[in-house]
């Protein structure tokens, strides 16, 4: 085999025509390469095909232009531009930056899904005034991709998730390959929502910082950009599109066990962010691909963690996401949830938003939905999230930051096998008020100086069982005790 035929990309079914680049595969551009060398170059620094089309057209013709000149001045231009030729020439990309923090306000830019968002860029009609067809780059970018799904392990460097993202948006074939890979031994998937900015961070390891994080943002061109240490793509997809379709193709690994799945909000700063809510339109997209692609499937993961954000809430219809993403995990599978509330004091407090959101309640939960009933413990440690008892006390194990007299009174009517553990211990003047005309005996007198924690009250709930509530400090546990048992006997 010859070194152009080296060169030359194979035929490939995705790039929808047999014609042929009306540049020879032997044929140099301008810097001294083959074209495909050229296109090779841009796909490894991550240019988009539409990129690397537009700059090897521009090579082209600074060839042209080169080789129309006279012999006498052609030598000298010859030798100037070949003086700068001992390193390639930087692909087009080498200037793309985020662009800054908005002191201002930020206008939120919802997205929506649509049926093709999954689908690699198509490529446009073959326009015979060109040298080259965006087709005959796609053929180089699907050979260097299927190589690379071929050959990538998860062993490898933590950049391999990101060279697996890469590698499947060059055709409809690397897609249909990237999604048939099995377990890439994933352990934890995080989705940071920011007001201008979007964070995917994954890593293999359970017990360390999260090792590869994915940003996607606009420049200050206004280019969608996806980035990786410091390496920028962009294909012409709004940066939530393209987080959404990647949080969700790392979803959707067949075999695959996930320790963790985490989807938070960027905490608020006021001296540096405006004072109003960030746009969660990503989660709708995520949801409706669930909805669309994911079919039957449920995803394997054992912790779940979710921040709720009530930014939808000033919108018609209000949405909250958890319940769409709760019911594609695994019930017997999902053991852990922990729920946590976006603080917006300083947005509310700000007048940007009519007053009439500050009356709107916090956000609880109440379902009904088999995931929830199934997991072994739930922890809303937050002191914006409101507490529904009948719905929260479904799980067995409870934590949460502080219990007021309210609270407790509300548990004590919930008839079932519980624990409550506390962050902050409670009041013994909240337990008094709390069982005040309770129906039960506690084991000391509430009137007496030595009514003090730890307590246990016991009441009759049916003729052949009791409950016994025992509280302490951190905790409230409920439980119910058959009268067969000799301990309830001896009482």
């Amino acid at each position: 085999m010859t070194d152009s035929d080296s060169d030359s990309p194979p035929p490939s079914s995705s790039s929808g025509s047999s014609m042929e680049s009306d540049l020879l595969p032997h044929e140099k551009i301008l810097s001294g390469e083959t074209w495909q060398q050229c296109v090779r170059r841009c796909n490894y620094k991550r240019c988009s095909m539409k990129e690397a089309h537009e700059y090897l057209l521009e090579q082209i013709g600074l060839k042209k232009e080169q080789d129309e000149q006279e012999a006498g001045s052609a030598d000298l231009i010859i030798a100037q531009i070949r003086s700068s030729f001992d390193r390639p020439l930087p692909p087009p990309l080498r200037n793309h930056q985020f662009k800054p923090e908005n002191q201002g306000l930020i206008e939120q830019e919802r997205v929506e899904y649509s049926p093709e968002i999954y689908d690699p860029i198509p490529m446009p009609e073959r326009d015979p005034n060109l040298d080259i067809q965006m087709e005959d780059i796609q053929k180089v970018y699907v050979k260097n991709a299927l190589d690379t799904l071929e050959d990538i392990k998860p062993d490898d460097e933590a950049c391999y998730y990101v060279d697996l993202l890469y590698a499947r948006k060059a055709s409809v074939e690397c897609r249909d390959a990237a999604d048939k890979l099995e377990n890439l031994k994933l352990e934890k998937l995080k989705l940071v929502i920011g007001f201008e900015k979007i964070q995917l961070q994954i890593s293999r390891k359970l017990d360390e910082d999260y090792e590869t994080t994915i940003t996607y943002g606009r420049s200050e061109e206004g280019l969608h950009l996806m980035e990786f240490e410091n390496t920028f793509f962009q294909d012409g997809t709004h940066y939530k599109i393209m987080a959404a379709v990647d949080f969700f193709f790392f979803l959707r690994i067949p075999g695959q066990f996930l320790n963790q799945i985490s989807i938070e909000f960027e905490e608020y700063r006021s001296e540096q962010q405006p004072p109003q809510f960030i746009d969660m339109s990503i989660l709708g997209v995520i949801a409706k691909l669930f909805k669309e692609r994911l079919g039957d499937r449920k995803i394997l993961v054992r912790n779940f963690k979710y921040m709720f954000n009530r930014g939808d809430d000033y919108l018609e219809p209000k949405k909250s996401y958890f319940h769409e993403f709760l019911q594609v995990l695994w019930p017997q599978k999902l053991r852990h949830l922990v729920l946590r509330m976006w603080d917006d004091k300083e947005v509310l407090a700000s007048g940007s938003y009519d007053p009439v959101i500050l009356n709107w309640p916090r956000y609880s939960v109440a379902s009904s939905l088999e995931q929830w009933r199934d997991a072994r413990t739930l922890d809303i440690c937050d002191p914006l999230m409101c507490k529904y008892w009948i719905s929260l006390l479904e799980i067995r194990n409870i934590k949460v930051l502080s219990m007021t007299a309210a609270d407790l009174k509300k548990a004590q009517s919930v008839s079932r096998n519980y624990t409550i553990t506390l962050t902050e211990p409670l009041r013994i003047e909240d337990v008094k008020e709390a069982f005040k005309g309770a129906s039960g005996t506690f084991d000391k007198d509430p009137e007496s100086p030595e009514f003090g924690f730890p307590l246990k009250l016991t009441r009759d709930h049916h003729e052949d069982t009791l409950i016994v509530i025992t509280i302490e400090s951190n905790k409230v546990d409920m439980d119910y005790k058959y009268l067969s048992q000799s301990s309830i006997q001896q009482n």
